[in-house]
Formats: C-alpha cells, sequence, structure tokens
C-alpha cells in the first residue's frame, strides 16, 4: 500500500515538473532593455505588463552608449535561456501594452511560427541608411562591408526594396508600413541569437535597426513583418498622427482596425503615448 501510494506521488511529481516546464517554455517572456530604471514612463510599461499577465525582464546598462551596446548586452541575456523559449525583445520607456498575453502565443503562431517578427513602421530611414545603399552594410554572411554611397537615392532604395519585400509577402502592393523597427520584434531565442550572429555588431555606436533592415533583406527567409499591426503598433515617428481609438476599452488601430498587444511611440512621440495610455487606465 505504501508503495503503491509513493508511486503515485512520484508520479504526480514528474507529471507537475513536465507541466511546469511546459508551461514555462510556452509563455511568452518580454525582455525590455532600458538604462534609465526610474523613467516614469517605464514604470507605466510595466504596470501594464503586470495587469496583463505578462512575464518580463529588465536588462541594461549602467549609461546608455548606443544601439550597438544594447545588442550585445541582449546577446549575452539570450544566451542565458533556453533555445526554444519564445521572447519579445523591446524598448523601454516608449512602448506598453494593452491586451492579455494568454492571446499572444496563438497570433504569434498563425503570423510567424518558427519565425522573428519584427514590428513594421511609415517611416525610414536612419542616418546610416540614408548614407548606405540596400548590401553597403553587411554581407550575407554577416561580415562587415562598408561602402559608402552618400546619396539622396539611398533612402529611395531601401523603400523600395521593403515594398517589394512587403508584396512579395502579402500580395498587396499599396502598403505603406513596410520598414522595420528594431524596437519591437519577437520569436524563438535560439533565432534572435542567429539574427544578432548575422548582425555582427561590433561598435557601441552602430545603428541596430539599419543593420537589422539589411539582415532582413538578405534572409528573408528567417523573418515575417508585422505588416497589419496584429501584434506591434508604431505611432507615426515624425508626424502628429495618433491612429488609435477607444471602443469597449480596447485600444484600436485605426488603420488597420487591429487590435495589437505592444504601442510604441519612437522618436518621442509623447502626445500619442500619452492619449492612448489614456484609453487603458
Amino acid at each position: 500500500m505504501l508503495h503503491s501510494l509513493y508511486m503515485i506521488f512520484i508520479l504526480l511529481l514528474i507529471l507537475f515538473v513536465a507541466l511546469y516546464i511546459f508551461t514555462y517554455h510556452k509563455k511568452i517572456l518580454v525582455i525590455i532593455y532600458e538604462t534609465d530604471l526610474n523613467n516614469k514612463r517605464l514604470n507605466k510599461y510595466i504596470k501594464t505588463l503586470k495587469r496583463f499577465g505578462y512575464d518580463y525582464k529588465i536588462i541594461g546598462d549602467y549609461e546608455w552608449k548606443g544601439f550597438g551596446k544594447k545588442i550585445k548586452t541582449l546577446h549575452t541575456f539570450l544566451n542565458t535561456l533556453p533555445p526554444n523559449k519564445i521572447v519579445v525583445i523591446s524598448d523601454g520607456r516608449d512602448v506598453f501594452v494593452g491586451k492579455n498575453q494568454s492571446e499572444l502565443i496563438h497570433t504569434y503562431t498563425k503570423l510567424a511560427l518558427n519565425k522573428i517578427l519584427v514590428s513594421t513602421e511609415w517611416a525610414c530611414c536612419e542616418e546610416t541608411r540614408k548614407m548606405y545603399a540596400p548590401n553597403n552594410i553587411r554581407y550575407v554572411n554577416g561580415s562587415h562591408k562598408y561602402l559608402m554611397n552618400n546619396s539622396q537615392k539611398n533612402v529611395h532604395h531601401w523603400i523600395q526594396q521593403f515594398k517589394t519585400l512587403a508584396f512579395t509577402k502579402t500580395g498587396r502592393k499599396d502598403l505603406k508600413w513596410v520598414n522595420p523597427n528594431a524596437g519591437l520584434y519577437m520569436g524563438q531565442v535560439k533565432d534572435i541569437l542567429k539574427m544578432y550572429s548575422l548582425m555582427n555588431i561590433y561598435k557601441d555606436d552602430e545603428d541596430d535597426q539599419s543593420v537589422l533592415s539589411e539582415i532582413i533583406l538578405q534572409n528573408q527567409n528567417m523573418f515575417e513583418l508585422d505588416y497589419f499591426a496584429s501584434i506591434f503598433s508604431n505611432s507615426h515617428m515624425w508626424g502628429s498622427e495618433c491612429h488609435y481609438k477607444n471602443t469597449n476599452n480596447e485600444v484600436i488601430n485605426t488603420t488597420f482596425n487591429s487590435k495589437p498587444f505592444f504601442f510604441h511611440f519612437p522618436a518621442k512621440h509623447f502626445d500619442c503615448y500619452d492619449k492612448t495610455y489614456a484609453y487603458i487606465t
């Protein structure tokens, strides 16, 4: 009798451990890079993560040294995680969430199973991409290239490349939100580590968004872009448009009539941030 009870206990313990491991691997971890832990908007982000049931981890450096340093710090931390763990890599002080995490894994699986999903925005391009045309930043194997071509045509080339990619992926030529934004992306740890290896950042002040854009074009099968703001939504970087509304206590992206999980306000678009944040508080 005692032996039977002991065996039942052992089986239940194994089942519990297996369930815990399964749940841990399936639940998505939000990894936030931030150097100012006292920032008031970072604290707002944390409040929304707790409210909507997300696991999160804040990592950073003692001071801001550049986007290249950000990638190197993230790379080091990801190496401590299980390779199949799904993570969201997120900026800090200009992001918050507005939707329950319980639906996130299902939405991600439909959009980008076994790929890296990258947020998109309307605006392009950073100073690096104004200086370097596509295929002038990294070789396909990730080694450094840097053939400077300081031309106003560079931005046009980048936009056309990503419009072409959007057409290839969606069959639509009219999409404007086609440019990658490095403030929000997600995927399995092993895939993001591979992406970081291809990016091959070695300077602290390198622009991660420019290098990521190059890697996406060279390795298209690794990525999906969130063209319709199903998970990630970026406001206009250099404009006054705030394309959100509140319907039944849910934030709607009015451009796509979508209900995103993450809201990002790059280039300090804080008027829109404050207005949209008020919808969920």
